[in-house]
């Protein structure tokens, strides 16, 4: 009885200082929060009061002789407050103190976890580099008010005395893009993409630059040319008016030929040509990027003013030249034709067969360069004088470039004709009829290897916000009584004592101590048996007045034998402590699981995925449904919600109910199905039997892609070379956990089936079962199961019939109870006493995630179609044959299916104003009776009626008028 009363008194007073620590950590959250509010309302009152506050500062009471008032409205300590945050300090950003303040206080006052590196350091960033930029601002403009504050405007001026204004500008701006960064890292997206825009904008400006370099160019060699034509070409004698005169009869003169390369022929034709002024001829001239070095040198074309004479002229009396047309000329004292132009400047001249003849020179000169480049093309028509030589001539326009520096044409900017690099054309003419075919050679578009997309496709983006749980929201209990020497050495004594007494003499005893249980490892005398001292164990623990010791006789590995001796004072084993572990936080599995502590006061961490699945067993109130609660928060801190889906049945429906805010995050269910959390036995055969039809989807995905198992099939699908077109998808793990085993087989018997296919088949495409039950009876645990489940953990039972169902071996009856456990695996045993987990905890982490950004729905899985009765009349509903309930809309949905050929969910959501839920239940409702077919992949149902007649026998059938 004393003891009892010393260790209440001891577990009182360990509970009375945890609770005095949380009031002490309650208390100074509450007290820095007021102390930032207070500090946040003085700086803003300061923002607004700044000069009365200054001037009531600096005011001397004993000359002044009155009383002081301040406008702040903390008064005169908040007056100070403000003057030494802004005035004296950073500035306008000393802001940022009082908040920092009071976000600590709030976050200590909520016990939610500090962030106090980044939040601290993000802080101090903000406040150094907001003042800094505020105080070189001010010093600039010298302001008024310091918004930089004395000690941002003094690191300023000596930070722009030492490397200039524009170093100080550059200081800032980094300073400030790696504080964007350090915040948040999306803010490098942002610097990213002004990069790239100023990178599109340098080359626009080297383009123009280069292209203006161009143009200066040509417009010199252009007017350098005109010069010299217009210095060297004879005078043009034009009359203003001119009387009319009968034409007589007059000798022909043969007309002269002339060939001028002018304009490009293109933009001058027959039918709209129009008098071109001298000064419209030359600026036209200038625009040509490259004149021709022919033009002048010959005395024969000269001048680029004189047309060929198409008409015999006659001389009259008075020696004028008249045509026999309508239209006269003049000739000059060296014999040329001159036109007049009665009414207009003495510039204008007609250029209509200057550009005739143009046209028929730039024929020639083309021909000619595309024969010398060893094209098979034939001769003009009209041949080019031998003595002018045609050159290639390339000329640029001065609208929009019409092709980009790859030489890709694109549409001028203003016609809307394709256009196209001089460099990819050829001209093929033929004399035969005098057809002209253009020859596009169109250069290929490639993309540089720098811009192509070779990132993996990546699952977490569809949430991507999403942020793993704070390991603060679990408790850590902590223990203030350990296992003492004293008691340690008088375990000792008594386990030597009693050995020796029965004549087993120890050589050597060791002792390991754990947080509920005390292994010490003793090396007998050589020539004694193990099974003497095995025989000894009550007698043991009847020296230790220890209840549950339990022998390994020997250790493996080690060539002891081990007594595990229960310590007097246990030990909590907190999920705060296994979350935090090294072994779990650097454990590179697929399913990390960490339930708790060894012997040797490690935490124990297992893959799920290599177990493959785990069944638990154990009597009421000995820590399973704890243990179940352990291995799930262990996954939802390691995995993320497109990595990891549950599938949670709870035939008790109390368990697993607080986990049903998770169903757009991490939950399974089937599409028909309301809730998450399945509860009644008959819809988790169904759900079990809908996991066997993904199972056989999965199977076959893996089958295509020739895949041997779920992690080769991710890979290969993130890499993207699977197509999502036929039918390929990302396929997370799925978890399922049901947790009274033996109440769901004794209410429906054929559960086991689809357990025995998952249990056999699922581990390769990454479904797992974790089946816990309170009865291990050979009823529940049949031969079957335990074949395909070599993963087992047994808590503490009654009977050692009962521990060698589970793991085939005594020793779960030996156990101490509250979470004491053995983890079977491939028959080598390991006692651990499982986390503590209580549902407070479970509910802070289930709101904690449930908060943030979810999917849609549920992750969907494919409803089970159960085999009709009879002669595909009514269906049973389980075992009492009676009639399922169809819903109103049964018929109608039908009838429409059939008429229309179309039928989907959404398409009944919408015809008919129905939820997502009923919209289901009637598409489950069609395709167990027949009337569609399955779900597969994104293809739409079959419709297996193709007229109504058909379908109303059907449905008189099925009962539905």
């Amino acid at each position: 009885m004393a003891k009892e009363r010393k260790n209440s008194k001891s577990k009182s007073q360990s509970a009375a200082v945890v609770s005095s620590n949380d009031n002490v950590l309650w208390m100074t959250g509450f007290v820095l929060l007021i102390l930032g509010v207070f500090a946040l309302v003085s700086v803003l009152s300061h923002f607004v009061h700044w000069s009365s506050d200054l001037s009531a500062l600096r005011a001397v009471p004993e000359l002044s002789r009155a009383k002081i008032e301040y406008e702040n409205i903390c008064s005169g300590i908040g007056a100070h407050v403000a003057y030494w945050m802004v005035d004296c300090l950073f500035g306008i950003f000393g802001i940022v103190i009082p908040i920092v303040i009071t976000c600590l206080g709030w976050r200590i006052f909520r016990k939610k976890p500090l962030h106090l590196n980044h939040f601290a350091l993000s802080a101090a960033l903000l406040l150094v580099v907001g003042s800094l930029t505020l105080g070189l601002i001010a010093n600039k403009f010298a302001l008024r008010f310091d918004i930089g504050g004395a000690l941002g405007q003094a690191c300023a001026q000596d930070l722009a005395e030492a490397i200039g204004i524009f170093g100080t500008v550059l200081v800032i701006i980094t300073g400030w893009i790696m504080t964007g960064v350090f915040i948040n890292h999306n803010f490098r997206k942002v610097v990213d993409n002004i990069g790239d825009g100023v990178e599109r904008q340098g080359g626009r400006v080297k383009r123009a630059v280069e292209g203006a370099i161009i143009n200066h160019r040509a417009e010199r060699v252009a007017e350098d040319e005109i010069s010299e034509q217009v210095s060297d070409g004879p005078v043009l004698e034009v009359p203003q008016t001119r009387p009319q005169m009968e034409p007589q009869s007059q000798p022909q003169i043969e007309p002269q030929t002339i060939i001028h390369p002018t304009l490009e022929p293109k933009a001058v034709t027959n039918a709209d040509t129009k008098p071109m002024t001298m000064n419209e001829y030359l600026a036209a001239r200038r625009e040509e990027q490259i004149g021709h070095p022919e033009y002048g040198r010959d005395k024969e074309y000269e001048d680029d003013f004189f047309v060929e004479r198409e008409e015999p002229i006659e001389e009259p009396e008075n020696g004028r030249e008249v045509l026999a047309a309508t239209e006269e000329y003049d000739i000059d004292e060296d014999g040329f034709t001159v036109e007049p132009n009665v009414g207009a400047t003495p510039n204008e001249i007609d250029v209509e067969a200057l550009m005739e003849r143009k046209q028929q020179e730039d024929r020639q000169r083309v021909d000619r360069e595309l024969d010398e480049q060893g094209f098979a093309v034939m001769a003009s028509s009209e041949p080019a004088p031998e003595s002018v030589e045609p050159s290639v001539e390339v000329q640029s326009s001065p609208e929009e470039p019409l092709y980009d520096e790859d030489g890709i044409y694109v549409e001028s900017a203003q016609s809307g004709e394709p256009q196209i690099a001089a460099k990819h054309r050829r001209v093929v003419e033929d004399d035969s009829d005098g057809i002209v075919v253009t020859v596009r050679e169109n250069k290929v578009s490639r993309v540089e290897e720098s811009e192509i997309d070779m990132e993996l496709y990546d699952p977490l983006r569809d949430l991507e916000s999403y942020k793993k749980p704070y390991v603060s929201l679990l408790e850590d209990y902590r223990s203030p009584h350990k296992v003492s020497d004293a008691e340690i050495y008088d375990n000792k004594c008594r386990i030597q004592e009693t050995l020796k007494y029965f004549g087993i003499p120890i050589v050597d005893i060791q002792a390991t101590v754990g947080p509920t249980v005390t292994l010490y490892e003793i090396v007998q005398a050589q020539g004694v048996k193990i099974s003497k001292v095995q025989s000894l164990e009550k007698d043991i623990a009847q020296s230790l007045r220890a209840q549950g010791i339990r022998i390994i006789a020997p250790i493996p590995g080690r060539g002891t034998i081990g007594i595990e001796v229960p310590n007097r004072d246990k030990q909590i084993v907190s999920m705060y402590s296994a979350i935090c572990s090294e072994e779990f936080q650097n454990a590179k599995m697929e399913l990390p699981v960490v339930i708790g502590r060894t012997i040797q006061n490690q935490n124990f961490t297992f893959d799920l995925a290599k177990m493959p699945h785990l069944l638990v067993a154990g009597a009421t109130g000995q820590g399973k449904s704890v243990g179940l609660n352990a291995i799930i928060t262990s996954l939802l801190y390691s995995k993320h919600p497109a990595q990891l889906k549950f599938v949670m049945i709870d035939p008790k429906m109390v368990e697993f109910s607080v986990y049903n805010k998770l169903e757009r995050h991490f939950l399974a269910k089937m599409e028909s199905e309301d809730e998450a959390i399945v509860t009644d036995p008959k819809k988790a055969v169904y759900v079990l039997n809908s996991l066997v039809e993904e199972m056989g989807r999965r199977l076959e995905l893996c089958k295509m892609a020739t895949a041997r198992n779920i992690v080769e099939y991710n890979e290969k699908f993130t890499a993207r070379r699977l197509n999502p077109q036929k039918g390929h998808r990302f396929m997370p793990y799925i978890v399922v956990v049901v947790d009274e085993f033996a109440d769901l087989i004794m209410t429906a018997k054929e559960v086991e089936v689809p357990v025995m296919r998952l249990a056999q088949k699922a581990r390769a495409v990454g479904i797992h079962l974790i089946i816990a039950t309170q009865r291990p009876d050979v009823k529940v645990i049949t031969g079957g199961i335990k074949a395909n489940f070599p993963a087992r953990i047994a808590f503490r039972v009654m009977q050692m019939i009962d521990s060698r169902t589970i793991i085939d071996q005594p020793g779960a009856n030996q156990l101490i109870g509250r979470g004491d456990m053995l983890f079977s695996k491939d028959g080598e045993l390991t006692r651990i006493q499982c986390a503590l987990v209580e549902t407070k905890e479970v509910e802070r982490l289930v709101d904690y995630i449930s908060k943030q950004q979810g999917y849609t729905e549920a992750y969907q899985l494919p409803d089970y179609v159960p085999d009709a009765g009879g002669d595909g009349g009514p269906m049973a509903d389980g075992d009492s044959g009676a009639p399922v309930k169809y819903d109103v809309l049964f018929g109608e949905v039908a009838r429409a299916a059939v008429t229309t050929g179309i039928i989907s969910t959404s398409a009944i959501q919408r015809n008919y104003e129905v939820g997502f839920n009923r919209a289901g239940r009637i598409m489950m409702q069609l395709e167990r009776a027949g009337i569609v077919g399955p779900q597969v992949g994104a293809k739409p149902r079959e419709i297996k009626f193709y007229d109504l007649p058909s379908l109303e026998a059907k449905l008189q059938d099925l009962g539905v008028f």
